[in-house]
């Protein structure tokens, strides 16, 4: 199912964003880089975004309730 994004999605859509950069860019950005991208930081970000970005449009794909995937 897809969605629009909600405040309360931010942790959620964080690791979603965390993962894919770790499974995308594993091989081509430094692994310091990748292991210092903190979830409570993106998810923070996540937050701030949704909550008070006039005219941001997120959109989250569920899968039984978990999100794996926004754009």
């Amino acid at each position: 199912m897809v969605r629009p994004a909600r405040p309360s999605d931010s942790t959620s859509i964080a690791l979603v964003q965390i993962q894919t950069w770790h499974s995308t860019y594993g091989t081509l950005l430094p692994e310091t880089y990748l292991d210092s991208m903190q979830l409570e930081d993106y998810a923070a970000k996540w937050s701030d975004w949704l909550a008070h970005k006039e005219g941001l449009a997120v959109f989250v794909s569920e899968d039984h309730g978990r999100i794996v995937g926004f754009a």
